[in-house]
């Protein structure tokens, strides 16, 4: 099974937003294995059903064959989860000063701003600010409440998974550093409509025991981005510590950053300018340098003549075969698409093997 930790839907989308989905889509069709896309909603406080309806179109137009699981459609399971899980711990209560911001999104303690990736919060002139709201922050006093997973379970959980690319390896390490001296915090002051005891509980807390919930008997292909690495690390531990003991592959894709204004970089302007799901699939896909964090989206793919793209697709097309999953990261590159459009004229001079799954 393929999974992707849960997506927000929004009004909006750039590009870079769907390289998870694409990377998952492509690993479906190169292994045959069922994908799932999650949908979270929970954490937002209007749900807006617009929003649902255009995740799904967008998700069509890319022409991704998934099945989605929403969070609020399961909302009994995720608290019949965390009822029991959350007695299998020790809770720690521990009053933290801690940035909040009037809107309730943004509660982090000031120790920890700075080291945690700026996502729900952003620094500017020495000031912290709300991500969402774009409020300053001020400082407060809150109790939080966290957990702590047994140290020996902690050490050889990275054993377990193949991590790819490897060297996100060290930053997974330093995180559980952080988790042995911090834990884990489970409990938000705004109300989330999850509760423990008198807790309000974080919806990322109850999304972390997804995995639980999702997982057969069979392999776990995960697919994330690197600014979610927390997140993901602390899903793995729940499902460990709850004894799923499934061979877990975790796909770690760079951030993808944009020439110009990113708000032109949308799949639904892309499609009105004359691209469709397979130019704008190839981008991202020529976007991906696995061995950095951060990665320029590719725009060439316009200047590509009609003939030569139309050939990439037919000779990677007629290549499908199921592949094993680790090799994703050696075969679908910036390198080898380039390769790949550079010869479809010379086609034994590269594999075209490598790029199957590539387009829809």
């Amino acid at each position: 099974m393929i999974l992707t930790l849960p997506m927000t839907p929004r009004s909006e989308y750039q590009l870079g937003y769907w390289l998870t989905p694409v990377i998952g889509d492509i690993l479906r069709k190169r292994t045959g294995q069922d994908f799932v896309i999650s949908i979270g909603t929970l954490g937002m406080r209007n749900i807006d059903a617009v929003f649902i309806k255009n995740f799904i179109e967008e998700v069509s137009l890319l022409k991704l064959r998934c099945s989605f699981w929403e969070d609020t459609s399961n909302r009994g399971l995720l608290s019949d989860r965390i009822a029991e899980v959350l007695p299998l711990f020790r809770l720690h209560n521990q009053f933290v000063e801690c940035w909040v911001c009037n809107c309730g999104a943004l509660e982090i303690p000031k120790e920890q701003a700075r080291f945690l990736k700026q996502k729900t919060f952003y620094i500017s002139n020495g000031k912290v600010f709300c991500a969402k709201c774009k409020q300053e922050a001020c400082l407060k006093i809150l109790d939080r409440v966290s957990i702590f997973f047994p140290e020996s379970q902690s050490q050889e959980i990275l054993d377990n998974v193949a991590v790819l690319p490897g060297f996100y390896l060290n930053e997974f390490r330093e995180l559980l550093v952080q988790f042995a001296e911090n834990g884990i915090c489970i409990n938000r002051q705004r109300q989330t409509g999850f509760f423990y005891q008198q807790y309000n509980i974080d919806v990322e807390f109850v999304w972390e025991t997804l995995l639980s919930l999702l997982a057969k008997k069979e392999e776990i292909v995960m697919v994330v981005n690197n600014h979610v690495l927390r997140q993901t690390l602390i899903s793995i531990l729940l499902f460990r510590f709850l004894g799923f003991t499934n061979k877990i592959t975790l796909f770690i894709t760079p951030y993808i950053s944009y020439p110009g204004k990113p708000d032109k970089w949308q799949v639904k302007k892309l499609l009105e300018l004359g691209h469709d799901e397979n130019t704008v699939r190839f981008m991202l896909a020529a976007s991906l340098c696995w061995r950095e964090k951060d990665s320029g989206l590719y725009v060439d793919v316009s200047q590509v003549e009609y003939r030569r793209f139309s050939l990439l697709r037919k000779l990677t097309q007629q290549k499908i075969l199921e592949k094993p999953v680790a090799t994703l990261i050696s075969d679908i590159n910036h390198q080898n698409l380039l390769q790949g459009l550079k010869n479809v004229f010379n086609v034994q001079k590269f594999d075209y093997g490598k790029l199957s799954g590539l387009f829809s």
